[in-house]
């Protein structure tokens, strides 16, 4: 990053979060809408992702809600949509993403994402406790890698640099981890409180691939809707999908009927 670049962004007192109009990030950015300040979210438009139409038209309908609330304070900037070929390629980040990945596995998204995270550096990141991104890399005593930072009514955790490895530092140290406190069960106490949240949260998106507009039932973010008591939201196709996937996943057929599915009808 360039040093005209750096500069402006020090004197710029604007939050960004990555934003795809899911639950923890949708849930970050209402936290932020109460705050006196500039808030910019961050999309990614990664090319051949079947879910990016659906979850730009999300985020824009969401977006206008959040604006609408009582309670909103912030300036709640338009989205920043960034092509994914815009960013630009750091080999030292990419080995760093390799080699926390061996030790423990997680989404090709946060490659790409780490080195976004250096042209926005404090860019905040939804990851909520439990997700293995964190817990699988840093491992048991999470809690002791993270320091949280406190500026009057504004919070977040950094990574410690003190206590992680280098590969570790590289990947996550310009990102803010905003909500890795707060539970899904937390969130919807908070959300509770306040008029309009939980009806913005339960119009947020998360199905990877999407079938005909509606959720498919059979994703990892579907399958981690219903097992977080939230099976409500999917639809009853859906939810005969996931059914019909957890009682047959184990079998021998099933990953080759999966592969040929998602080939031909994109689910």
């Amino acid at each position: 990053m360039n040093q005209e670049m750096t500069q402006h962004q020090e004197k710029d007192n604007t939050i960004r979060l990555l934003w795809t109009g899911g639950w923890d990030s949708t849930f970050r950015l209402l936290q932020l809408s109460l705050l006196h300040r500039p808030i910019e979210p961050v999309y990614v438009n990664y090319p051949g992702r079947y879910s990016a139409s659906t979850e730009e038209a999300t985020m824009k309908k969401l977006l206008e809600r959040i604006r609408a609330l009582a309670e909103t304070k912030a300036e709640l900037k338009d989205i920043l949509i960034l092509p994914y070929a815009q960013i630009p390629q750091m080999p030292e980040i990419t080995q760093a993403y390799e080699d926390v990945n061996r030790r423990a596995p997680c989404g090709p998204q946060y490659e790409y994402l780490s080195r976004l995270s250096y042209l926005y550096p404090g860019i905040e990141i939804g990851i909520e406790p439990g997700e293995g991104l964190i817990d699988d890399a840093l491992g048991k005593n999470v809690s002791r890698m993270l320091h949280i930072v406190e500026d009057e009514e504004y919070s977040y955790y950094l990574i410690d640099p003190q206590i992680v490895g280098e590969d570790m530092y590289t990947f996550f140290k310009n990102f803010r981890l905003p909500i890795y406190d707060t539970s899904r069960h937390k969130m919807i106490e908070i959300s509770e409180e306040h008029e309009g949240w939980m009806d913005i949260l339960n119009s947020t998106w998360f199905c990877h691939y999407p079938v005909k507009g509606e959720s498919c039932g059979s994703c990892i973010p579907c399958q981690i809707v219903v097992e977080d008591g939230l099976g409500y939201r999917l639809g009853e196709e859906a939810m005969k999908r996931y059914r019909f996937q957890k009682k047959y996943e184990g079998t021998f057929w099933y990953p080759l009927y999966k592969r040929i599915r998602r080939k031909f009808l994109r689910y």
